[in-house]
C-alpha cells in the first residue's frame, strides 16, 4: 500500500515541471467563495437534464451507501459473535459495489449506448424499489 503511494508521489514530482507550466496559463478569477456556490447552484438548476442526472447519482450513492449500516445490523442480530466474520463480510459488500459501479460505470460506454439516461434512470429505480421491497419481505 505504502508503496503504491510512493509511486503517484514520484509520478507527481516527475510532472511537476509540466504541470507548473500549465496552472500558469490558467486564468483564475478571485471571487468570494459565496458567489461562485451561488452561481454554480444557479446554473445547475436551470440545465435541467443535468440536475436530474445529479439527483439520481445522489439517490443510487446514498442508497448503496445506506445498505452498509442495515447490513451490519442485520450481521449482528443473526451471526454468532464472531467479529472476524463480520469484518470480512462487510468489507466484501462494501468491495463489491464499489467493484460492480466500477465495472458497470465502464461497460455502459461500451454496450448502453443507444438506451438514454432516463431510461436507465428508471432502472435503477425500479431496481431500488425491488430493494426496499426485499428489505420489507
Amino acid at each position: 500500500m505504502l508503496s503504491f503511494f510512493l509511486i503517484v508521489a514520484i509520478s507527481f514530482w516527475l510532472l511537476k515541471s509540466k504541470l507548473t507550466s500549465y496552472n500558469q496559463q490558467l486564468s483564475i478569477q478571485k471571487q468570494p467563495s459565496w458567489k461562485l456556490i451561488k452561481t454554480n447552484f444557479s446554473s445547475l438548476l436551470k440545465n435541467k437534464p443535468i440536475l436530474n442526472d445529479l439527483l439520481q447519482l445522489a439517490l443510487l450513492n446514498g442508497s448503496l451507501g445506506g445498505l452498509t449500516p442495515i447490513y451490519v445490523l442485520f450481521l449482528q442480530s443473526n451471526t454468532p459473535n464472531s467479529t472476524n466474520i463480520s469484518a470480512l463480510m462487510i468489507s466484501l459488500l462494501s468491495a463489491t459495489i464499489t467493484i460492480s459501479m466500477i465495472i458497470g460505470n465502464s461497460l455502459s460506454s461500451i454496450c448502453l449506448t443507444k438506451i438514454s439516461t432516463q431510461k436507465l434512470a428508471l432502472v435503477a429505480n425500479v431496481f431500488l424499489i425491488l430493494l426496499g421491497i426485499g428489505f420489507f419481505g
